[in-house]
C-alpha cells in the first residue's frame, strides 16, 4: 500500500485520514507527533487539515494573471468557463483511476484543483465575494441542511431551502 501523501511503498498504516492511508513518517511529519483517534470523524478531518488562509495572496495572484474581456459579463463568461474546464479535467483524473484502474495522478489532481481555484477566485472577485465569504456562506449552509451531520434523509428534506 502507498502512502496518500508521499507516495511512497509503506509496510504500515500510522493512520487513515478521510479515507485515505498515511504512513509512519509522513504522519509525524504532517501532525507534528500529534495523536489523533484512530478512527477519525469528519469534524476531526476538518481540524486535521486546517490551513493558514493565503486568500488575498492567491486573490493578488489571480488578479495579475487572469486574462480580463472588457466587461463584466466576458469576466464572468471567461471564468465560468475555466471552472468548467478544470471540473472536467478533475473529473477526467478520477475517472481513469476508477475506471482503467490506473494509479491515481496526485499531482494533476492538486494541479487542477489549483486550476479551479484560480478560476473560482476570479468569478468571486468579479461579483464582489473573497474566498473567505464563499466558504463562510457554504459552511453556514450546510451547517443549516445537516446540523445533526450527514444523513440521506437530511439531504433529500433539504432544510435550508425551506
Amino acid at each position: 500500500m502507498k502512502c496518500v501523501m508521499c507516495n511512497k511503498e509503506m509496510d504500515k498504516v500510522a493512520h487513515w485520514v478521510a479515507g485515505q492511508p498515511i504512513g509512519p513518517k509522513c504522519f509525524a511529519k504532517r501532525f507534528g507527533g500529534v495523536k489523533i483517534p484512530h478512527k477519525v470523524t469528519k469534524n476531526d478531518q476538518t481540524n486535521l487539515f486546517e490551513e493558514t488562509m493565503i486568500n488575498e495572496e492567491f486573490t493578488h495572484h489571480v488578479s495579475r494573471l487572469f486574462i480580463k474581456p472588457e466587461d463584466h459579463m466576458g469576466l464572468m463568461v471567461h471564468a465560468s468557463m475555466g471552472i468548467a474546464g478544470e471540473a472536467g479535467e478533475v473529473v477526467d483524473a478520477v475517472k481513469k483511476h476508477w475506471v482503467y484502474g490506473k494509479e491515481l495522478d496526485r499531482e494533476n489532481i492538486l494541479e487542477e484543483c489549483g486550476d479551479l481555484m484560480f478560476y473560482i477566485t476570479a468569478l468571486l472577485t468579479e461579483t464582489g465575494y473573497t474566498l473567505e465569504e464563499a466558504m463562510q456562506a457554504n459552511m453556514a449552509k450546510l451547517a443549516k441542511r445537516y446540523p445533526q451531520g450527514y444523513t440521506d434523509k437530511a439531504a433529500i428534506d433539504r432544510a435550508d431551502k425551506q
